[in-house]
């Protein structure tokens, strides 16, 4: 990268269906790259308004000034591999005037990439700390933020944005402060996974999961585990070719 780029910020995250695809929070926006592991990538200089195959791109940026750090990415899905979904600190947008901690793009290329404001996710909240997309399908995806008052709560959509319920009624009781999102599709199994905490006195096992249907419906909210310690989760990660 050139001197024009500054400021890598995390999140770094691989595509979810094509690993030589990769994006990454700058300052400001989303940076987006090819490598075929045999052609070094083409440094963006600023001014590039384009992106052909096998360069860095710097995404046409609705996120200016401080409060435009991106807080959460993820990369892919089956039926659109460039499909890119991206939480953010609070952004305004210009035209009109509306609030987004969220963003989704439903481009189909490299180039075609081109992040707009999901508003139906609450601005109340915190900036996500993770957000995720049903490998099955681009227009299902889910965020999850601590929140304002610390007990936060995951948030999800079955139609692109369009609408977006929160979960909190149909989830285990005590469970609050979710930060880690997680889905496990492989061996006839979807489910989401969600890491958070649980506030129950000398309780554990803060990690929770709910089937999901064929259209995206999540039901049978449940603690996964047994024995788990009760201390704040982060991060998940599932290796389907491990279970």
């Amino acid at each position: 990268l050139d001197y024009y780029t500054i400021n890598f910020v995390n999140p770094f995250v691989l595509n979810n269906v094509d690993k030589s695809l990769m994006a990454t929070g700058v300052s400001p926006g989303v940076l987006v790259s090819q490598d075929n592991f045999n052609v070094a990538p083409t440094p963006y200089v600023a001014g590039d308004t384009g992106c052909t195959q096998y360069c860095y791109q710097i995404l046409p940026s609705c996120f200016a000034g401080t409060t435009g750090f991106v807080s959460a990415l993820d990369f892919g899905t089956r039926d659109n591999t460039y499909a890119l979904l991206a939480g953010t600190y609070l952004y305004q947008d210009p035209g009109s005037g509306n609030y987004a901690r969220l963003f989704r793009s439903t481009g189909t290329s490299l180039g075609s990439i081109d992040l707009q404001p999901v508003f139906s996710y609450p601005v109340a909240m915190h900036a996500p700390s993770a957000v995720l997309f049903d490998p099955r399908s681009e227009n299902r995806f889910f965020a999850a933020a601590p929140g304002a008052g610390g007990d936060g709560f995951p948030w999800g959509t079955v139609d692109g944005g369009a609408s977006g319920p929160t979960l909190p009624t149909n989830l285990p009781a005590a469970f609050i402060r979710p930060e880690a999102l997680g889905f496990i599709s492989s061996n006839g199994v979807n489910a989401l996974l969600v890491g958070g905490l649980n506030s129950a006195a000398n309780a554990g096992d803060p990690l929770v999961s709910a089937d999901s249907d064929a259209s995206g419906n999540l039901s049978d909210w449940r603690r996964l585990g047994n024995g788990l310690p009760n201390v704040q989760v982060t991060a998940i990660d599932y290796q389907p070719s491990l279970d």
